[in-house]
């Protein structure tokens, strides 16, 4: 020192990263974020981030992957985060039924027995009826 002087520290806060991402059909927003691929924000430490998943149309989201944190969608930004949104293909499922005597064929039905089969949606599913002996098809209902 051969004179007066000032100095300055200066402090800011810390802060983390938070990547994420879409597997499937879907988009995720957060604060700071919309994302329909692979994103990544900076927040501040300690802030509490809420992700919100949205699926494309003829998708259902499946849940979270990533790290501990993510598993309900809020997380908590006191170190770098990575979240996946899954979205699945939707599926409906088609209940089958037999009157009389005879069967019902289709991919992954064999009814009586085997009457019950989730599909994607958008499926078109042919059903194939198969009279027993002495029975003729007599319809749908």
């Amino acid at each position: 020192m051969n004179g007066a002087r000032s100095c300055t520290a200066n402090f800011v806060v810390e802060q983390f990263t938070l990547n994420t991402a879409v597997n499937g059909g879907g988009t995720i927003a957060a604060t700071g974020m919309a994302c329909t691929g692979e994103c990544k924000e900076d927040y501040d430490t300690g802030t509490v981030v809420g992700l919100t998943p949205t699926p494309n149309a003829g998708f259902v989201f499946g849940g979270w992957t990533g790290d501990a944190d993510c598993s309900d969608g809020s997380v908590t930004m006191n170190g770098a985060r990575s979240c996946t949104a899954n979205f699945v293909v939707e599926q409906f499922t088609l209940n089958t039924s037999v009157t009389g005597g005879g069967t019902i064929a289709a991919t992954g039905i064999a009814c009586p027995g085997d009457c019950t089969e989730d599909y994607d949606t958008g499926t078109v599913v042919g059903l194939t009826p198969i009279p027993g002996a002495g029975f003729v098809f007599d319809g749908w209902s």
